[in-house]
């Protein structure tokens, strides 16, 4: 018999309405439960964890990186930054690249990137087109574009 998994935390802020299982590990595009069941993992980590879970060139290179240096700050020059950014622009074509955390983080750098360049084009109130009952992030200007009333419901006015 396997063992449930409540589905509130008393401790963790409901953000989610959580599923009854807790996930034990992965590997490509599957993952585990506690129970031993085998899933498809479509969510990705909501979108973060494209490469799969245990992905065999990605792993070695975390723990390498892990094991010289964890985190640091854009306060310093940052030198697999810089080289990622530089391959970026080139494909691309664009000038520069902005490296965040989450999409919260790359639609609030968005809007903001859009309402600064209309101020800079003399439009008082520049207006930003985003999709209908789509969800862009927790944060009051994501919350504001995003068109999805039931996520926007009590933290208003936006």
């Amino acid at each position: 018999m396997s063992a449930t998994v409540e589905p509130t935390s008393p401790h963790v802020m409901n953000t989610y309405g959580r599923l009854p299982i807790a996930l034990s590990h992965g590997q490509g595009c599957r993952v585990w439960d506690t129970n031993g069941r085998a899933y498809l993992d479509g969510l990705g980590g909501i979108a973060v964890n494209t490469l799969g879970h245990n992905h065999p060139e990605l792993v070695p290179a975390l723990q390498d990186q892990v094991s010289k240096l964890i985190h640091s700050s854009n306060y310093y020059h940052v030198t697999g930054q810089e080289k990622l950014a530089t391959k970026l622009t080139e494909i691309s074509g664009l000038t520069n690249a902005f490296f965040c955390c989450t999409g919260l983080e790359a639609n609030e750098a968005a809007l903001k990137l859009a309402r600064k360049f209309g101020h800079d084009k003399g439009i008082e109130r520049p207006e930003i087109v985003v999709y209908e009952a789509a969800f862009h992030g927790r944060s009051i200007a994501t919350l504001s574009a995003t068109g999805n009333p039931k996520v926007q419901k009590g933290f208003g006015p936006l």
